[in-house]
C-alpha cells in the first residue's frame, strides 16, 4: 500500500516516478508487455497494477501473505544470487526482470551467459531502476 499526501497531479506523478520502476514498465510494455516480470519486492505492486491489462504478470508483491513461502524464499534466493539461482529463473520461466542498481544480481552476475546459456542483456537504466530482458533486442 502506497499512501501519498493530497498533493497536485504533477507533484503525484513525480512520486511515483521517484518510488516506482515508472521507465522500465513503459519499456517493458513496448516490447514484452505480456512478459512474466521478477522485480524488487516493493515495485510487485505496480508492475501489477500496470501491465496487468497487458497480461504482465509479477513473480511477488508486497502481500506476502498471499504467496507460498517457498516462492518467498524463492525470491530472497534469486535477489541473493545464492546457490541455484539461475536454476529458479529458469524454473519460474522468468521474461523480464526489474531491480535497483543496488542490487545484488546488477554487479556482474548477468554480464554474461548463464548456466543454461541464457543472457541477459540491460535495455534500460537509469538512477533508480534496471530492467533485463533474456534476449538482446536488435539496435
Amino acid at each position: 500500500i502506497v499512501v501519498l499526501p493530497n498533493t497536485p497531479a504533477a507533484d503525484l506523478d513525480r512520486a511515483i516516478e521517484a518510488e516506482f520502476p515508472v521507465a522500465a514498465i513503459e519499456v517493458l510494455g513496448e516490447v514484452g508487455p505480456d512478459a512474466r516480470v521478477l522485480a524488487e519486492y516493493g515495485w510487485g505492486g505496480y508492475v501489477i497494477w500496470s501491465g496487468y491489462d497487458h497480461g504482465a504478470r509479477v513473480f511477488v508483491d508486497g502481500r506476502n501473505d498471499m504467496y507460498d513461502q517457498a516462492i518467498l524464499e524463492d525470491y530472497s534466493a534469486i535477489r541473493a544470487a545464492d546457490d541455484g539461482w539461475e536454476q529458479l529463473l529458469e524454473d519460474y520461466e522468468v521474461e523480464a526482470m526489474i531491480w535497483p542498481p543496488e542490487a545484488v544480481l546488477t554487479r556482474g552476475l548477468l554480464d554474461g551467459p548463464l548456466s543454461d546459456g541464457t543472457e541477459w542483456c540491460e535495455v534500460f537504466r537509469d538512477e533508480t531502476q534496471i530492467l533485463y530482458l533474456p534476449e538482446c533486442l536488435p539496435d
